[in-house]
């Protein structure tokens, strides 16, 4: 009941959670259920209140209401629907049990989604280790006109500076595009398996607990 009972010299510190504190008039306590508060009080030995503290923890209910419409959301997608459809159609198919038909389900999606993905995301890292080389060719020729332009134009270090970052990025843009080798495409791979992942699993927790319809019907199935 108590989560921490502290006792001075003449003074108990008394903190507990999800409960209301009450005084008897033959000087003992008895407590009462309250839903998502917590109270520190401080009472003497006297038996009067000297301090009283509440915290509430509403924001907690409002949380688990937010969560809880995102994953009623989710489980009634069509997505996850026709990938309940899917999954129980390969089961009545192959006659297999649930294990295996699951089994079989995530290595043909994985085979036939996950690894041309994964292939084209090493093509594109490929070449863009292929660009390191020429980069390093032109960032040498960079650092002799930066040096030559000081000279002639009277650059000073920070102007310099800023002249030699902007033509260096400016440089590996155009190699980029030139290649086609865009950096960023080498996270389609996390874009597409992050989402699989997620609607496989909303499916199979569908199919474990016979969502998003608890009805009779779900335990012909």
């Amino acid at each position: 009941m108590f989560k921490e009972i502290v006792a001075t010299s003449n003074v108990f510190i008394i903190q507990r959670r999800f409960y209301h504190l009450y005084q008897r008039l033959d000087n003992q306590l008895y407590f009462s259920s309250s839903k998502l508060a917590q109270r520190f009080s401080v009472v003497n030995r006297n038996n009067s209140c000297i301090q009283i503290r509440y915290f509430s923890f509403s924001w907690m209910e409002n949380l688990a209401v937010t969560q809880s419409k995102y994953f009623q959301a989710l489980s009634s997608s069509d997505i996850v629907l026709k990938t309940m459809d899917t999954l129980q159609y390969v089961h009545d198919t192959t006659h297999l049990p649930w294990w295996l038909s699951i089994v079989i389900t995530t290595a043909f999606l994985r085979t036939a989604i996950t690894l041309p993905l994964a292939a084209f995301q090493n093509y594109i890292i490929a070449k863009i280790e292929n660009l390191r080389p020429e980069m390093d060719e032109l960032i040498k020729v960079l650092k002799k006109e930066t040096a030559f332009a000081i000279k002639k134009f009277q650059w000073d270090e920070k102007y310099a500076r800023i002249m030699y970052n902007r033509s260096a990025r400016k440089l590996w843009k155009d190699l980029i595009v030139k290649e086609n080798c865009h950096p960023f495409k080498t996270t389609i791979l996390l874009f597409v398996q992050l989402p699989m992942w997620i609607i496989l699993s909303a499916a199979f927790r569908n199919m474990a607990t016979m969502m998003p319809h608890f009805d009779t019907k779900a335990w012909g199935t």
